[in-house]
């Protein structure tokens, strides 16, 4: 997969994470609350796999040309890493909300990643184009 590619892959994704959480929140919103739309988990899981592939791709890209052991580890420490990032940002959150809060505080930590994953692809995206990485896999002579 070329570099082009790679990075608009993972731009793709992190946008669909993005739209697939906000279309939760809007099903959310217009059923009247949590729990209330048939739309709102498989949203939530669409959007976690989108999230899920787009931080995968984001390592991906960031560690192409490296040895595939080093792909590999850094693509599967992807997965507690978002995990942790929520977590963090939960934490954050619950420092923060209002004594009663409404249905908008439990989704604020799922914008705020896919805000976070986004910006991300986009850094990486303004980065490929700015200077394209040459490979440092060294290949066998002849």
């Amino acid at each position: 997969m070329d570099s082009t590619s790679a990075t608009a892959r993972t731009g793709l994704a992190a946008a669909a994470s993005a739209a697939l959480w906000t279309a939760k929140s809007v099903a959310i919103g217009v059923a009247g609350g949590l729990d209330r739309s048939p739309a709102e988990t498989p949203l939530f899981v669409l959007g976690l796999v989108a999230s899920l592939v787009a931080v995968t791709a984001l390592l991906l890209t960031w560690t192409r040309g490296r040895s595939p052991g080093v792909r590999l580890l850094t693509a599967l420490a992807g997965v507690p890493a978002l995990f942790l990032l929520v977590s963090a940002i939960e934490s954050v959150v619950r420092l923060v909300e209002p004594s009663s809060p409404g249905w908008v505080w439990s989704e604020l930590s799922l914008w705020a990643v896919a805000a976070a994953v986004l910006g991300a692809a986009l850094v990486v995206r303004r980065e490929s184009v700015r200077r394209p990485r040459t490979s440092r896999v060294r290949r066998p002579a002849g």
